[in-house]
């Protein structure tokens, strides 16, 4: 969050000595205060306040996992294109069940409420939460993208990429998943699942959405290259 937003403001370089001491301040808070003061708020809500509850717990994650990263109990790798899951230094990933355990409850409340477009995308949050994939630099073959998989989580990955597969048939509303049917192809790519891969990203390509939209353009291009490779 705080990177996208510094990464993205021109700061001329006379005012960088200014900035920059604000981006450290934020950074502190976030990791010190930033979740404590979250939950307080939470708490406030009503139970009615479907939307504004899981925003919260959302923002509870995020905030978990820049802890980790800003208390050094993991490496956030700046050549990451999808999923959210850090590299751990050793197989302690205590906070990444916190997080799965949260984003569950995301779940919960929309499906308790039946917003079932919502459920979907909870489902889909909960294994980006457990797999991250990264672009390597291949300096011998400039024409060859080469990917770096790293699963943390696999049976919850495996789980929920079941459960949100057996939804959308339930709902047999095939159109309106489209890009959702993109990245189930790519998790199948992640988990080796090729053919059930190949399925789901055929069903994609009939859409005819355009692949190089920004929200799911790291989907297509490690999904078609991995198919490419091994379909």
């Amino acid at each position: 969050m705080l990177d996208n937003f510094f990464a993205n403001v021109t700061v001329k370089p006379e005012l960088q000595n200014e900035y920059n001491p604000i981006f450290v301040k934020c950074q502190e808070y976030l990791a010190d205060k930033g979740g404590q003061d979250l939950e307080q708020y939470y708490d406030t809500l009503d139970v009615n306040q479907i939307h504004e509850r899981c925003r919260i717990l959302s923002l509870r994650v995020w905030i978990s996992a820049f802890k980790e990263w800003h208390n050094g109990a993991c490496v956030n790798r700046f050549d990451r294109l999808i999923g959210n899951a850090h590299c751990y230094s050793d197989i302690t990933k205590t906070k990444h069940q916190w997080r799965v355990k949260i984003l569950k409850d995301i779940a919960d409340i929309y499906i308790s409420n039946e917003i079932y477009p919502m459920i979907i995308k909870s489902y889909l949050r909960i294994i980006e939460e457990c797999f991250s994939v990264y672009l390597v630099n291949n300096k011998k073959a400039y024409d060859v993208n080469i990917y770096d998989v790293n699963i943390v989580d696999r049976s919850t990955m495996a789980h929920y990429l079941d459960v949100t597969i057996d939804t959308l048939k339930q709902r047999k509303t095939k159109g309106r998943f489209m890009p959702e049917y993109l990245k189930i192809a790519t998790y199948y790519c992640a988990l080796g699942n090729y053919t059930s891969a190949q399925s789901y990203y055929a069903l994609f390509d009939e859409s005819q959405l355009s692949r190089f939209n920004n929200k799911f353009r790291n989907y297509y291009l490690f999904t078609k290259d991995v198919l490419q490779t091994h379909y």
